[in-house]
């Protein structure tokens, strides 16, 4: 008689236990690679963004009223025809510290440190905006979540 390899149902539960411990391990080591690629791409980006001159535009109602580097802490007095707004240039953010608009939504909107952000009086029809005079303005590539087609 042949000798037959005994297989009960436990010994192909253990098997297949092991196959998805596999499976699972390298799904988590897939996933920690792309994490480890990302925060390091991330890392080059803010790096290039920070070697280039950020600058803080002021518009009031689409035209342009001010521009300052983001490297010289400071305080601008904006006054308008709309209103009275104060912003403030300090330690590489820009936040505005007094208005005298109704709802202060400016205020509460905190600090623009990174190209594109932007802080917006609607009262007083007023957006500061960081932008960056690099010449060629690929880091603002990188803050595109999706293309659509």
């Amino acid at each position: 008689m042949k000798h037959m390899k005994n297989e009960t149902p436990e010994t192909k539960a253990s098997g297949k236990w092991r196959m998805d411990l596999l499976l699972i391990f390298g799904m988590v080591l897939v996933a920690c690679l792309f994490l480890l690629v990302r925060h390091i791409s991330r890392e080059s980006a803010v790096k290039n963004e920070k070697s280039s001159s950020l600058t803080v535009t002021a518009e009031v109602d689409g035209k342009e009223w001010g521009s300052w580097s983001l490297d010289k802490d400071r305080v601008i007095e904006i006054d308008t025809d709309y209103g009275h707004n104060e912003l403030t240039i300090k330690d590489g953010a820009a936040y505005m510290t007094d208005a005298d608009c109704p709802d202060k939504y400016c205020i509460q909107m905190g600090k623009a440190t990174h190209t594109g952000d932007t802080i917006v009086c609607l009262p007083h029809k007023l957006v500061i905006e960081i932008t960056s005079s690099a010449s060629d303005d690929s880091s603002s590539d990188l803050d595109i979540d999706t293309v659509a087609r």
